[in-house]
C-alpha cells in the first residue's frame, strides 16, 4: 500500500530527467492527473517522439488506481504508442 509505478515510454525519459519526474509525481498524487501532467512535461522538454505514460497507485485495501495518457510528440505525425 502506498507504493506508486510509472510506466513510460522514453518519449518521457528520453527528454526529462528523472529527478523532475519524482518531483512532479511527489506533488501530483492522483494517478490520472499525474499521467497527464507528465506527458505535458515531455512535451514542454521538447520531446519529438510518442510520450505514453501509466501511473498506478497501490491504496490500503490492495486495489489500484491507474491513469494513463498517449501523446504525439512534437515532430510526429503518427501515434505509435497509443494506449487505445
Amino acid at each position: 500500500a502506498g507504493d506508486r509505478f510509472l510506466l513510460c515510454s522514453d518519449g518521457l525519459t528520453g527528454v526529462t530527467p528523472d529527478q523532475d519526474i519524482l518531483a512532479f509525481m511527489r506533488i501530483v498524487p492522483e494517478s490520472q492527473p499525474c499521467a497527464e501532467g507528465l506527458a505535458k512535461l515531455a512535451l514542454d522538454n521538447g520531446s519529438r517522439d510518442n510520450v505514453s505514460c501509466i501511473v498506478t497507485a497501490v491504496a490500503a485495501d490492495g486495489t489500484l488506481n491507474t491513469g494513463s495518457c498517449s501523446v504525439l510528440g512534437n515532430y510526429r505525425e503518427n501515434n505509435e504508442d497509443s494506449l487505445n
